[in-house]
């Protein structure tokens, strides 16, 4: 018996040299279906599982069977192994995933490769002091080893070593100057530090390279959205020919079976990474929770979480309110469009435009009859299957809907719905009574702060005299960071004893920070929205820039809501005599201070039962335009 059983073996591997050959010349399909054959013939034969895997992970398609089966057949296999965590890492499985590849490292120590993708699941896992090391460690292994630098690049990036990111990122690119991935990374780690102008130039060049790099597409329309250079029309162009790639990698569905009653119970459906406690999920928690307790019998939620990012309470939460939860980050778009249209979505919400693990490509599918951009994008898609885009009166006047692909829907009052903040954070009393100057203060991300903004901001601090300027972002932590601000104001004059900059604090101390601020100032022409919301929470005005795009006019939206629209400025220099005037009378932002809160709770923006009842109306009034096109 173990003859007979000896020759099956010697007759699998006879055909194991066809793999390899089939394996190193890239014929992928023909590599799956020899090794498919090959694994039914001799099912425990292990190699033949790995190379069907091997076949299905280059193709795009899931290998996980295939390599469970192969990894249980063949345990003492690093390679397996490995294979293994990389159909794991496809199916979003992270934490087996490490298991994997710690499991290949234990077996062979030496092996980069295992080191490097472990370096890459444990930045995701967000442990980035392990990714350093295991990078490093790849590094060590294999010096010119590309993806390793480009793993421990972000990771230094993500731990405010920004300036070391840049020079590992400027490394990988020297080694591979026409390598598209390495271009992407320094454009991300230049923008990390505000360089927005070169890192749009590394951009440019890595679509050039690889135009069919959606992803990277997506990246260029949205780093273009802060550039004050590039007009409204040119960003439309440009979001209309990334639009039309999408649409080419896609197979749009054309006809949908849903009942066209313009009264019954909706199904909505919402595509976001941000279900959890990120700025776009402060928008929708409480929004979610009114819909579901109000209007239950009416409308049905459906969540499709892209779980990029570990899950919070308010993921739960979030959740908690959906009749249909689907974690989506593991599927592929055509997968994900099927899913959607087997649940019967009516209106399919995207929350994240061209941000950040966004599914446009997804959307351009078009798995539901009617598709809204929502939230998480201040511009258009430029996608054809996009069917509106929600603002308001305000934020994006009629003169603007020129520059959009979409139908632009107003809410009546405001298209934002911010939950307050669970902390019980008392608002302090005026910090320039006790400090005997004026604090400004932004807590914006850098990237926002171009060196107009820098500009202006000199400008304000030379005509306040003894007045101070406070920043504070998690970026802040980079001494190079830091220093590039603080040399820029100093070169205008200003005392490097009137800028203070605060890194990344816990999260109980985040609020109470707005305590030591008299004014915010918003930069421009991407202004703050969750920061700008929470400074009013604690009763510190915000001056603003308004300009006429969608995206330049969000702090006068939120200006209009908490009755201090005069705090919204149309140029550079009424922003800077506002400053002024503003900061002269502290008898007037005491007032500002003791009552901003109580305005606030009394508006739309902050009430969701009232944004809800308007929610509805307006979800109701398209989908009764999707009714009646058929007649």
């Amino acid at each position: 018996m173990k003859r007979v059983e000896n020759a099956r073996q010697m007759a699998a591997m006879a055909r194991l040299n066809e793999l390899v050959l089939l394996s190193r010349t890239g014929r992928f399909n023909e590599l799956e279906k020899a090794a498919e054959k090959l694994a039914k013939q001799y099912p425990d034969f292990g190699h033949a599982w790995n190379f069907m895997g091997i076949a299905q992970l280059a193709m795009g398609s899931d290998a996980l069977a295939a390599l469970e089966k192969a990894a249980a057949l063949l345990p003492a296999d690093p390679t397996v192994n490995l294979n293994l965590a990389l159909a794991l890492i496809a199916h979003g499985e992270l934490t087996r995933a490490e298991h994997y590849c710690r499991v290949a490292i234990a077996l062979r120590p030496d092996y980069a490769k295992a080191h490097m993708n472990l370096g890459a699941i444990l930045l995701d896992l967000g442990r980035m002091e392990e990714a350093i090391e295991s990078s490093e460690t790849a590094l060590a292994l294999q010096p010119d080893y590309l993806a390793a630098l480009t793993n421990l690049s972000a990771a230094l990036g993500k731990v405010n070593r920004k300036m070391e990111s840049i020079r590992v990122a400027r490394q990988a690119l020297a080694m591979s100057p026409d390598n598209a991935a390495a271009h992407l990374n320094l454009g991300q780690r230049l923008e990390d530090l505000g360089m927005v102008e070169e890192a749009e130039a590394h951009i440019r060049r890595a679509l050039e390279i690889e135009p069919a790099n959606l992803v990277g597409q997506s990246w260029l329309q949205f780093l273009c959205s802060y550039h004050p250079g590039h007009s409204g029309l040119d960003l439309l162009a440009q979001a209309r020919r990334i639009g039309q790639l999408f649409i080419d990698a896609a197979r749009p569905w054309q006809s949908w079976s849903n009942d066209r009653d313009p009264s019954r119970r909706l199904k909505l459906g919402f595509v976001s990474p941000d279900f959890r406690r990120q700025s776009v999920g402060l928008f929708i928690e409480n929004v979610f929770a009114a819909l579901h307790d109000m209007m239950g019998e009416r409308i049905e939620l459906h969540g499709y979480h892209v779980d990029a990012f570990p899950a919070d309470d308010n993921t739960a939460r979030i959740k908690s309110c959906c009749a249909g939860w689907t974690n989506v980050n593991h599927m592929s778009d055509s997968a994900l469009a099927e899913q959607i249209r087997q649940d019967g979505i009516d209106i399919l919400f995207d929350l994240s435009g061209h941000t950040g693990c966004n599914r446009l490509p997804m959307f351009a599918w078009k798995p539901a009859p009617v598709q809204v951009s929502w939230i998480g994008y201040l511009g258009t898609t430029g996608l054809p299957g996009m069917d509106y885009l929600i603002a308001d009166e305000c934020t994006l006047p009629a003169s603007e809907e020129a520059h959009f692909s979409e139908k632009i829907l107003r809410m009546p009052e405001t298209y934002l719905c911010f939950r307050p903040p669970e902390e019980d954070c008392a608002i302090g009393e005026l910090p320039a009574i006790r400090n005997g100057h004026v604090t400004f203060g932004s807590f914006n991300n850098p990237r926002k702060i171009s060196d107009e903004v820098l500009e202006t901001w000199a400008e304000v601090l030379a005509a306040v005299p003894d007045s101070r300027l406070l920043c504070k972002y998690g970026g802040f932590s980079d001494e190079t960071l830091r220093g590039r601000f603080t040399s820029f104001f100093v070169k205008r004059g200003i005392d490097e004893a009137r800028l203070e900059f605060m890194g990344r604090v816990p999260h109980s101390e985040h609020l109470p920070t707005y305590n030591r601020v008299d004014i915010a100032l918003d930069p421009f022409p991407y202004p703050g929205v969750t920061t700008s919301v929470e400074a009013l929470w604690m009763g510190v005005p915000v001056l603003t820039l308004a300009g006429e795009s969608f995206i330049s006019r969000q702090g006068a939206g939120l200006l209009k809501q908490a009755g201090l629209p005069e705090w919204a400025a149309g140029s550079r220099q009424e922003y800077v005599a506002k400053a002024v005037e503003f900061a002269a009378s502290l008898e007037r932002l005491s007032q500002i201070r003791g009552s901003l809160r109580e305005t606030l709770q009394s508006t739309a923006l902050l009430d969701s039962h009232r944004f809800a009842v308007q929610f509805e109306s307006l979800v109701r009034g398209i989908w009764q335009t999707w009714c009646d096109s058929a007649r």
